[in-house]
């Protein structure tokens, strides 16, 4: 009996410290579906794609992640589209900086001059998650 409960608190901990040393690239995926949510205009595909980022960060710990919480949230209360794009810039920022580290080949970092502002895209034609249809393809490969 004592082994079954010293393997459940092992567990527990375990789970609680890989939790807390989780990496913003497990979370690149989840960051690409709302940028593809944005280019492609759809405000109710963006909020529920920010949801499920949010609900799998919430227990993440770290500096990089801490700081995509308070963004994250503030994307639930956005009321227009326009207004989550103003919010991206600031979720872009720690991923541009993850994939101009460690140059992944999967993706491209972009740039809009006309929304001074980078953002990171799967690889191949360019996608505006800051004007959608408006100006799909704005923008130039900054890396």
């Amino acid at each position: 009996m004592r082994s079954l409960i010293f393997l459940l608190a092992f567990g527990l901990f375990s789970y609680t410290s890989y939790a807390k040393r989780a990496s913003l690239a497990e979370f690149l995926p989840n960051y690409i579906a709302v940028q593809e949510a944005l280019a492609a205009g759809d405000f109710s595909l963006a909020q529920q794609k920010v949801k499920e980022f949010e609900n799998l960060i919430k227990n993440a710990k770290g500096k990089e992640i801490e700081d995509l919480k308070i963004p994250l949230r503030a994307f639930q209360n956005a009321k227009s589209i326009s207004a989550t794009r103003k919010l991206f810039k600031k979720i872009s920022k720690p991923f541009v900086s993850l994939v101009e580290t460690n140059k992944d080949p999967e993706f491209d970092i972009i740039y809009c001059p006309m929304a001074g502002a980078k953002w990171v895209q799967r690889r191949g034609e360019i996608f505006n998650p800051y004007f959608g249809k408006e100006m799909l393809h704005c923008g130039e490969k900054a890396l």
